[in-house]
């Protein structure tokens, strides 16, 4: 199986914290005080998010926004407890208040209305990816009647709602999921960040 793509929008990904900008100002005294009282800040990480997130082969934190973490809260004077979740479950865990932060996380409007978010960090372009065989989908309005596998609660659901794509969507847990049902032969098309999902298709069995 070949796997072709159509990139169709590209958007950042933040820290979604209170402490306001740690990577370019001093904490303010709120933030400080906040910090000396609460202990360890917990991050809600998402899973097999490479090369943002992800647990390496030995169980260990590993990825870009992993090593970013860490250096703010050297920078900030905290320790930064990780914890790895589903997108899903990590967008639930800073309102319910098990976690303080969403470590990676597209900005929209509608999810500014819940969280507070840095500036951007990281920018992630997204594509649509189908088989090198599929000949009727070149862009989002192709996606028109089709099954669309992506994490559920990603960006890229919010988006295609938004845009009125009338798609059948297949929910995953991560994007490693995602392709591996696009792999099968179970969805027509994934919509998802072209770093991690180039990554996980390089890992399977497939022709580009």
């Amino acid at each position: 199986m070949r796997v072709s793509r159509s990139r169709f929008f590209s958007n950042m990904l933040l820290l979604v914290l209170f402490l306001a900008h740690p990577l370019f100002a001093q904490l303010t005294k709120l933030e400080s005080e906040w910090l000396r009282g609460h202990g360890d800040v917990i991050f809600a990480s998402t899973e097999n998010y490479v090369p943002f997130e992800f647990f390496d082969k030995l169980g260990r934190s590993r990825g870009m926004a992993v090593d970013l973490i860490r250096w703010v809260g050297e920078y900030a004077g905290f320790n930064a407890t990780i914890h790895h979740m589903p997108l899903k479950y990590a967008r639930e865990a800073v309102p319910e208040g098990t976690c303080d932060v969403v470590s990676c996380l597209f900005y929209s409007d509608e999810r500014s209305a819940q969280f507070s978010f840095t500036e951007p960090f990281f920018v992630v372009p997204a594509s649509i990816f189908v088989p090198a065989s599929c000949s009727d989908i070149h862009s989002i309005d192709d996606l028109a009647g089709k099954t669309v596998a992506v994490p559920e609660t990603d960006f890229a659901e919010e988006f295609l709602r938004k845009e009125g794509i009338a798609c059948r969507f297949v929910m995953t847990s991560d994007f490693k999921q995602a392709v591996d049902a696009l792999v099968a032969g179970d969805v027509d098309a994934i919509v998802g960040d072209e770093q991690t999902v180039y990554y996980y298709l390089h890992s399977c069995p497939i022709e580009f």
